[in-house]
């Protein structure tokens, strides 16, 4: 198990080998077409491509149980079939059941590849994820579910489609063509799909699934985006804007699949919290109309102003 870094601001700025050796061949790279543009070495391409997939998971976890050694473990058997550069950003949420136990166990099988933080006190689903994102050190920064809703094999179709669409945000997408959903209580799964109409009507049908937290993002869009602070539900806050702001998004299909573990243990997601976790996504829409509504006016005086990454 790797130690977590200790920040000064919202992202490290020391940067760790992987980085150093993909800056640095990449410089090299970049001499060698200026110097030898028929022929600049292809080995040196290779790595640079190799490095800069290179990836970090964040895993989210709050009272997970037993069960969460095996699925850390599951991630990373998937993640080495992939063959490339990773690391688990486990990030407990103030847990106060076995879940710190099954991260130290998994953590002893799967070494340096894992980077524990934990918070003392439970903070929530966005504190969490700030928490993974500002320690994930690899160019590219994935979001998986700590009960596997989505199979971790969605990482490698999400990167493909990164590299195929040059976007900067991929996400797993039940809710398109090809994607589906099983074992979701009815209730919750129809207060999702009417969230996900609403918003991707706000945002042009650009997006099927907006609230959903199993994506892959650029790193350097998440050091911008993540200066701004979040209004609503955070997960549909962060892609609203990037839509809103033209940033490039993609999606692949997916099935989510909710294990009898969780839907056996619903209690965990009690209506209250449901109902909160709505009250939090109209909060989103509710700001996205008013920037709208501000671009619009601002948009028939000032065409040309060109849009930048969201403020709160």
């Amino acid at each position: 198990m790797r130690k977590p870094l200790s920040p000064t601001g919202l992202f490290p700025h020391v940067p760790d080998s992987v980085y150093c050796v993909t800056r640095f061949l990449q410089k090299c790279n970049s001499i060698l077409k200026e110097y030898c543009p028929l022929g600049h070495c292809a080995v040196v391409l290779g790595i640079v491509s190799f490095l800069e997939n290179a990836l970090s998971i964040v895993v989210p976890a709050f009272n997970e149980g037993d069960e969460f050694e095996h699925s850390l473990k599951t991630i990373a058997g998937e993640l080495d079939m992939l063959g490339l550069p990773y690391e688990l950003v486990v990030v407990d949420d103030g847990s106060r059941d076995g879940t710190s136990a099954g991260i130290e166990r998994a953590a002893a099988v799967l070494g340096e590849r894992v980077v524990v933080v934990t918070h003392s006190e439970n903070q929530g689903l966005a504190a969490a994820l700030r928490t993974g994102f500002r320690h994930a050190r690899h160019p590219n920064v994935a979001v998986l579910d700590a009960d596997l809703s989505y199979a971790p094999s969605i990482v490698g179709d999400m990167l493909k489609q990164m590299r195929r669409t040059e976007a900067l945000i991929v996400a797993a997408s039940p809710y398109m063509k090809g994607g589906r959903v099983s074992n979701v209580p009815p209730v919750r799964l129809m207060a999702s799909r009417c969230a996900n109409l609403l918003l991707s009507h706000l945002t042009g049908r650009k997006v099927s699934t907006l609230t959903g937290m199993v994506r892959l993002y650029n790193r350097s869009f998440l050091q911008r985006a993540l200066t701004s602070e979040p209004i609503g539900e955070f997960n549909s806050w962060i892609l609203v804007h990037a839509l809103k702001d033209g940033v490039p998004v993609a999606e692949v299909p997916a099935h989510l699949a909710w294990p009898m573990s969780r839907r056996q243990g619903t209690s965990r997601v009690p209506l209250g919290k449901l109902f909160r976790g709505t009250q939090a996504v109209i909060k989103t829409i509710r700001s996205m109309s008013k920037v709208e509504m501000r671009r619009t006016g601002r948009d028939s005086a000032s065409p040309s102003v060109p849009s930048e990454l969201p403020t709160a």
